[in-house]
């Protein structure tokens, strides 16, 4: 698990010191391809972290690990516990991941460590999507069940400072 501060939110940010740096929707970002301006999720950097693995993504609650995108790096998880939705998770470009399918995380255990990985070149950051609670257990963007992550991660406590 993370050992750093948690916050005193219900969830916890899931890039602890980590910026918000984009956000969901449309976006026009040169050099990325027409089908991919719409951003199905949002981003997090690291201050600092350039092109250099990052810091630490950790659970902002807990999650059943439901799946891979290695092409993105990303680990995609579902909502483990009875109080939320089940919310479908997809936590992207990470430089690596140290969890397994079917694995339980409780809030603030680590999956895995920001990074740059995917289709397109960019500097390092955490790319996070949600899914509506009918989504599949391994759900990919732009079939669908995306949802806008900030109203819930903000109503959650989960919003970086």
């Amino acid at each position: 698990a993370w050992d750093g501060d948690l916050g005193d939110g219900e969830w916890t940010a899931p890039l602890p010191g980590g910026k918000f740096t984009s956000g969901y929707g449309r976006r026009n970002v040169p050099g990325v391809p027409e089908w991919a301006q719409n951003h199905m999720g949002l981003d997090f950097a690291t201050p600092g972290a350039g092109s250099r693995p990052g810091g630490p993504v950790i659970a902002p609650t807990d999650l059943r690990i439901t799946g891979f995108n290695d092409t993105d790096g990303c680990v995609i998880a579902k909502v483990d516990n009875d109080d939320d939705p089940d919310f479908g998770f997809a936590f992207c470009h990470l430089n690596s991941w140290g969890v397994k399918k079917g694995q339980k995380l409780t809030r603030g255990d680590v999956i895995g460590t920001e990074g740059n990985r995917g289709q397109f070149g960019m500097s390092t950051h955490l790319h996070i999507e949600i899914y509506r609670p009918d989504a599949p257990d391994v759900v990919f963007p732009y079939q669908g069940f995306n949802i806008d992550p900030q109203p819930i991660l903000r109503e959650k406590g989960a919003w970086p400072a």
